[in-house]
This record gives structure tokens, C-alpha cells and sequence, in this order.
């Protein structure tokens, strides 16, 4: 069976660029596009944030530790991390770079 290369190729990516990553989850906790990712992703601990007022001092650490990972996958451009296929993470398309 023969193959073929396409001509361009689709990219999973996180939603945020790296610098939107500070380390501390409380600005982005408050972003309306990442609770609608997290809602998406998880409705049960969407659920905890709202019930939480979606203040992170407020999450049990557990909590806490969970709201991070989301953070990572929302800001990583890490090529060794899977991205996500829900709201947090985005497609986009590039040309294929072999035909140079």
C-alpha cells in the first residue's frame, strides 16, 4: 500500500502561550475560557472551583494540585506533554516541511 505525505500537517497546542504561565493559578482561575475548559473537561471538579468562588486559597490541597495540572496543560508548549483534546488545548495547521 503506497503512502503519501500530506501538505500540511495539524498540531495540537495548548490554549495559553508559555508566557501566559506565572506559576500561581489565581489570575487564570478567574479567566472565563479556562473555567468553560475545566467545565468541559470535568464538570465534578468545576463544580468544586464554583463552589469555592473559584478562589484557589480555598481548595483543599488536593484540589489545589489538580487546578495546577490544568494550569500546565492550559500554558505548556512542552513537546514531552500530551495535550488535551477539550477546550484547553487548540489545533493548529502548519506546511509540510520535508518538500524544502
Amino acid at each position: 500500500m503506497p503512502y503519501h505525505f500530506a501538505q500540511s500537517l495539524l498540531l495540537r497546542l495548548s490554549a495559553f502561550p508559555v508566557s501566559a504561565y506565572s506559576g500561581e493559578p489565581e489570575a487564570i482561575l478567574r479567566d472565563p475560557f479556562f473555567q468553560a475548559g475545566v467545565f468541559l473537561a470535568s464538570p465534578v471538579y468545576y463544580k468544586k472551583l464554583a463552589d469555592a468562588g473559584f478562589d484557589a486559597t480555598k481548595l483543599s490541597a488536593k484540589e489545589r494540585n489538580t487546578l495546577l495540572k490544568y494550569y500546565n496543560h492550559t500554558c505548556s508548549a512542552n513537546a514531552f506533554r500530551s495535550v488535551c483534546f477539550h477546550l484547553i488545548g487548540r489545533v493548529g495547521q502548519g506546511t509540510d516541511c520535508y518538500d524544502q
